[in-house]
């Protein structure tokens, strides 16, 4: 009975994390899908899509047929096993009544004893297929706690470059970089590149070549595999993280704005203050020559609302 009451646990457990990753396939081919949905049509792809994801979902309920063929044949042996032990013992205190090697008092008592602990057993293994599943979903979550990343993005340590003596200098001294999950892929090799104060430059380059990448190691979001990245002559990994991002402005290909006002969004590009005037966020919308287009927008009175968030993303 224990025997296989344990090999319902393992067998639950194994096809929980199949059907997990079964699933997960399935939910990435759908929201590719869907998030590119015109280039789907444009391609006439409709059908090879509806039927990638039928193929899988198709994957995931042959192996739950599977799975409650297996289980259910366990849990028909385990639970004739106490019917049968049962009967055994039945059979056998019989005998040593007739045989007075015992009273019927306590075969009779012994008999309830392992009645009872049966029939414990055989409810309990009715939850054994959630304990298996519970056991999966626990490994996941404290997998997930568990984890450290490389980079703490709350760290506090690190050293600070003093504005007087901070230049902006940035040197890739040989560096190796693949993302964590595709390592076989080297996006930077040997990678070497001057950055002199002041200096502007443009990284030009097919898709894939590194061009973000390398944003990416600057604003650390990565840290190099090998070799260094400096700044000012200052290894970028002995530098306070808070610190050292504090010190760079990015405008992204893809903007996001957060669901507040004008006014916020483009104050909480300056986090060292929290009282910036409405005259210097003007300025700044100036500056980026978009005043006009905000002052056109409705529903905006002193930059301090916007419902037409989309038509400031496109713009």
């Amino acid at each position: 009975m224990l025997f296989g009451g344990f090999l319902q646990t393992r067998l639950t457990a194994y096809y929980s994390s199949k059907g997990k990753h079964i699933l997960e396939n399935a939910g990435k081919i759908a929201m590719e899908a869907i998030q590119n949905i015109q280039t789907v049509m444009q391609l006439t792809k409709e059908s090879y899509f509806y039927n990638e994801y039928c193929e899988i979902l198709n994957t995931i309920h042959r192996s739950s047929i599977t799975r409650a063929h297996i289980l259910s044949i366990l849990f028909s042996i385990t639970s004739a096993v106490v019917y049968f032990s049962t009967a055994a013992f039945i059979s056998l205190g019989t005998f040593l009544v007739d045989r007075d090697t015992v009273t019927f008092e306590d075969m009779f008592l012994v008999l309830n004893a392992v009645v009872l602990a049966a029939r414990t057993i055989g409810r309990e293994l009715t939850l054994f297929p959630d304990y298996g599943r519970a056991t999966e979903a626990a490994t996941n979550i404290f997998t997930l706690l568990n984890q450290k990343p490389s980079i703490d993005n709350e760290s506090k340590t690190g050293g600070e470059i003093v504005c007087e003596h901070f230049n902006g200098q940035i040197d890739f001294d040989h560096v190796y970089f693949n993302y964590p999950n595709r390592s076989e892929s080297t996006v930077l090799k040997n990678f070497k590149l001057h950055i002199k104060s002041g200096q502007k430059i443009a990284l030009v380059g097919t898709s894939g070549c590194g061009k973000s990448t390398t944003i990416q190691l600057i604003e650390r979001f990565y840290g190099v595999n090998m070799g260094r990245l400096l700044i000012d002559s200052k290894d970028i990994r002995s530098l306070n993280l808070q610190w050292h991002r504090s010190q760079i402005a990015v405008v992204s290909q893809q903007p996001v704005l957060f669901d507040i006002s004008i006014r916020e969004n483009i104050a909480y590009g300056d986090n060292s203050r929290t009282d910036i005037s409405l005259n210097e966020i003007i300025q700044v919308a100036k500056d980026a020559n978009i005043h006009d287009f905000i002052q056109l927008l409705p529903n905006v009175s002193d930059y301090f609302f916007c419902y037409d968030k989309e038509s400031i993303i496109f713009l």
